[in-house]
C-alpha cells in the first residue's frame, strides 16, 4: 500500500497549498485526486513522488516512511513514479527506443534485461511499431505513450498520471482510458489527475476531492460522483452519465458503452 498522511505544503510561508492531507492507494486499483485549478492537486502528485518535500507529514510505501537519503529515494522511485502532463518534460533522446531504454541504463541493467523492459514497455502501450522511430515526428498522443512506456519499463507498483488525457482527441482519449485499465488489472496502481469528469467517473474505483488544498470528500465512485453540490462547491460538475441518472432516472451505469447498451435494449 502507498500512503501519505497530514501532508502539508507551502510554496510561500503562511501559504499553504496543501493541509493535513491524508489518502490511501491500492495496487490494481485506479484512484482518483479531482479538484479545480489551485486546488493543489499537481503539487500534491510532486510529493507523493518526493519531488516538492512537505513541511508535515509522511508517505509511506509497505507500511515504511520514506526516508530523504539518496538510496532511499531511488527505490522508492523505481516503484512509484510519475509521467507528467507535458510528455516533452520527460522526453530526452532522439528515438523511441533509446529514450525508454535511458532510465535503466543509468540503473545500471545489462544489455539482455533492457532490450527485454524496452519492448514489455512499448508492447504494454501499443507502440512497438514506434521502437525505432525519432520522437520529434510522433503526434503528441504518441509522445505521451512513450512517456509511460518509459516509466513502465521500470516496473513501478504505482503510477502517477497528471491529466493524462489533456491534448488528445477522442481516439486517444479512449486508447489511454483502456491502458489505464489494463495497467490496473496487471496489478499497477494509478494515481489519476484530471479535469475531464467523464473520464475519471469511466476509470476510478475511487476518488479524492480537494478545495484550496483541503480534502473536503472521498468515496467510491458510485457514490462520490453523485455529491452534485459538493462537487459544484469545488468548482466541478457531475460527469454526464451520472446527471443522466439524477434527472431522468436511467441507470448509473459504469461507463459510455454500458449507457449505449442500455438505450439500445430500450429500442
Amino acid at each position: 500500500m502507498l500512503e501519505i498522511r497530514d501532508i502539508s505544503f507551502a510554496y510561500e510561508k503562511g501559504k499553504p497549498m496543501l493541509k493535513k492531507v491524508s489518502m490511501a492507494f491500492q495496487r490494481g486499483e485506479i484512484t482518483g485526486i479531482l479538484g479545480a485549478n489551485g486546488s493543489g492537486k499537481s503539487t500534491l502528485m510532486k510529493v507523493i513522488m518526493r519531488l516538492l518535500l512537505p513541511q508535515q507529514g509522511e508517505i509511506f510505501y509497505e507500511n515504511r516512511a520514506v526516508g530523504k537519503k539518496k538510496k532511499s529515494l531511488l527505490t522508492y522511485r523505481q516503484a512509484v513514479n510519475l509521467v507528467f502532463q507535458n510528455p516533452e518534460q520527460q522526453l530526452f533522446f532522439s528515438l523511441v527506443r533509446d529514450d525508454v531504454a535511458m532510465a535503466l541504463e543509468n540503473l545500471g541493467f545489462s544489455d539482455e534485461e533492457i532490450a527485454r523492459r524496452v519492448q514489455g514497455a512499448l508492447g504494454r502501450m501499443g507502440i512497438l511499431e514506434l521502437a525505432d522511430a525519432p520522437i520529434q515526428y510522433l503526434s503528441y498522443g504518441q509522445k505521451k505513450r512513450v512517456a509511460i512506456a518509459d516509466v513502465l519499463a521500470l516496473q513501478p507498483h504505482y503510477l502517477l498520471l497528471d491529466e493524462p488525457t489533456a491534448g488528445l482527441d477522442p481516439s486517444g482519449r479512449e486508447k489511454m482510458l483502456q491502458t489505464m485499465k489494463e495497467l490496473a488489472s496487471q496489478g499497477v496502481g494509478i494515481i489519476l489527475s484530471s479535469h475531464d469528469m467523464d473520464l475519471m467517473y469511466e476509470a476510478c474505483d475511487y476518488a479524492y476531492l480537494l478545495r484550496e488544498g483541503e480534502l473536503i470528500s472521498e468515496g467510491t465512485k458510485d457514490v462520490f460522483f453523485q455529491q452534485e453540490e459538493l462537487l459544484r462547491t469545488a468548482g466541478l460538475e457531475s460527469p454526464w452519465i451520472v446527471q443522466m441518472h439524477q434527472m431522468i432516472g436511467t441507470p448509473l451505469v459504469s461507463s459510455r458503452s454500458d449507457f449505449i447498451q442500455f438505450l439500445q435494449r430500450r429500442m
